[in-house]
């Protein structure tokens, strides 16, 4: 077992896929997790003496090999799964909030933190949520047309999504920012051992 301090975008920036198993729970975070997620990146993106904000540990099983065949090596998420998609929710729509005003920016953040570019079918997704949830989120990544906002998914990427609607360009920059000082404990199991 190793525990290391991370910045959470820095776990996301690689090329991996979180696969988040059957037996965990589907999504469940309420608005109000939302909410209080959303207050904390502004509280960091607004205050420039804040270095860092801890959000909680992310626990997954690491893979030992990385073979022609598993070029995106899967990570089985532990602990953090509920965090690692409402973050994911959160970047999605602020790639979104940035496609009119700054296309690169918002490339960049998908193709960092959403995406495994090159890859086809479910590898393509660096987060693999568990199968009740999985076509809504891989829908909503593809921004595809939903049929229903009754889920948790939908609900909370909605909620992201309108509060980024009225914001401007330099600041939509500083919540990128405050998104970047996001901290966790990533803590890797090894197959096996663990």
């Amino acid at each position: 077992m190793k525990a290391t301090d991370a910045r959470l975008l820095d776990l996301l920036n690689v090329r991996k896929q979180f696969v988040i198993p059957i037996y965990q729970r589907k999504y469940s975070w309420k608005k109000t997790h939302c909410e209080k997620l959303w207050d904390d990146i502004l509280k960091a993106a607004i205050n420039p003496n804040v270095r860092g904000h801890f959000i909680g540990s992310i626990v997954y099983i690491q893979e030992d090999v990385d073979t022609p065949d598993t070029l995106v090596p899967e990570q089985l998420v532990i602990d953090g799964q509920q965090r690692l998609i409402t973050v994911s929710l959160l970047l999605a729509a602020l790639a979104k909030a940035f496609e009119d005003s700054d296309k690169k920016t918002s490339q960049q953040i998908r193709e960092y933190y959403l995406f495994n570019m090159l890859q086809e079918g479910d590898k393509r997704y660096r987060l693999k949520p568990t199968d009740g949830d999985r076509d809504e989120y891989f829908s909503l990544l593809d921004e595809k047309e939903m049929s229903s906002s009754s889920s948790k998914l939908i609900e909370n990427y909605l909620f992201f999504e309108k509060r980024f609607r009225t914001i401007e360009l330099d600041f939509l920059k500083k919540i990128y920012q405050g998104i970047g000082k996001l901290k966790i404990v990533e803590v890797t199991l090894k197959h096996g051992d663990d």
